[in-house]
């Protein structure tokens, strides 16, 4: 008899949205003039460059220009993360600066978007706190690993005194 278990698996769970974008961003910041001609039209021209490449991930995306000219992709498949998509980094950009040109501030090739976040942690009852200021971040980022799976950059008290 088959348990209910092996009938029904719980797929992985959703990457966030910054681990699925990556981005062009211009070598001089500033506003495309076409920005929603972009957004509408690259993503079927990336999802060409990936067809040409033998690509064998996901091909649609969703396309945004910020106001400082970068695009921004973001991947539809809620499981791929971007980083996936490197090799064709290259020629998705030099596909991006042959269909929208930008002369004197061409796109920058392409990356996985920054995906850090800053978080503060408020009321951690201080015996929980190491008593050298330099422990603390060697202390967080074991307890908040360990506990959540998350790996912290850095850890500082938000007060000098930290029974404030």
């Amino acid at each position: 008899m088959t348990e209910l278990s092996e009938l029904y698996t719980k797929p992985p769970p959703s990457l966030p949205q910054a681990v699925r974008r990556f981005i062009a961003s211009r070598t001089t910041l500033a506003p495309h003039l076409e920005p929603l001609n972009i957004a509408a039209h690259f993503p079927h021209i990336a999802a060409s460059v990936l067809r040409e490449a033998n690509c064998s991930l996901t091909l649609s995306c969703t396309c945004t220009v910020n106001d400082r000219g970068s695009v921004s992709l973001l991947g539809t498949d809620l499981h791929t993360p971007a980083s996936v998509y490197t090799p064709d980094f290259s020629p998705l950009t030099t596909r991006l600066n042959k269909a929208f040109p930008v002369a004197n501030s061409p796109w920058d090739l392409f990356k996985p978007a920054p995906n850090k976040t800053q978080l503060s942690i408020h009321s951690i009852p201080l015996a929980f706190l190491p008593s050298d200021e330099d422990q603390l971040f060697p202390s967080l980022h074991a307890l908040i690993g360990n506990a959540r799976g998350v790996s912290i950059l850095s850890a500082c008290l938000l007060h000098l005194d930290p029974r404030s």
